[in-house]
């Protein structure tokens, strides 16, 4: 068995480890999606190289004790085929950021759970299954980890002492980086 997680799997991958005969003997390849602030995945999903060309990205398999909405930036469910900011709640969700002040992206939804805006856009595919899509704001993964475009550009600005300083996020299938002018 192989778990990933943190990063999107694409066929491609997904083809090659075929290739290689990985699952001629029963083994399985999972694909596992959770932001660290819900301690552990939210998603754990079976990879099938048969059907995964048609349903790459897609997850519909929620963990025990797990909670997803998908919402409007309106802060309205959205509908098959719509794109939202994934919410998650239920059981593995952090109370928060230790030392730090109240935090928006952590809030109590109508059920009285605890739950997270993940700041990660999804596409609801059916009633149960969602696309990761992309990030809803300007933060980047740069050798896995999470660098906000904006605090760039600041830190550049202070230390070039200008104002005039602009970053650019730059994603393309195999890494993302960021350019500063």
């Amino acid at each position: 068995v192989i778990c990933t997680g943190g990063e999107h799997v694409p066929y491609s991958l997904v083809a090659t480890i075929e290739s290689c005969g990985f699952f001629e003997d029963g083994n399985q390849l999972f694909n596992g999606y959770g932001p660290t602030e819900s301690t552990t995945f939210i998603f754990l999903d079976e990879i099938n190289p048969r059907y995964y060309a048609q349903s790459e990205g897609t997850m519909s398999h929620l963990l025990p004790g797990s909670k997803v909405s998908l919402q409007s930036f309106l802060r309205v469910e959205t509908p098959v085929g719509g794109i939202g900011e994934l919410i998650v709640s239920g059981d593995g969700v952090a109370n928060g950021y230790l030392n730090s002040k109240p935090d928006s992206a952590f809030f109590y939804n109508c059920y009285n759970d605890l739950s997270y805006r993940t700041g990660d856009f999804f596409e609801r595919v059916t009633d149960a299954s969602y696309r990761f899509i992309g990030r809803a704001d300007d933060v980047i993964k740069l050798s896995g980890y999470r660098v906000s475009i904006e605090q760039v550009r600041s830190n550049l600005s202070t230390y070039l002492k200008s104002s005039d300083v602009f970053v650019l996020k730059i994603i393309d299938q195999k890494q993302s980086f960021c350019v500063g002018f």
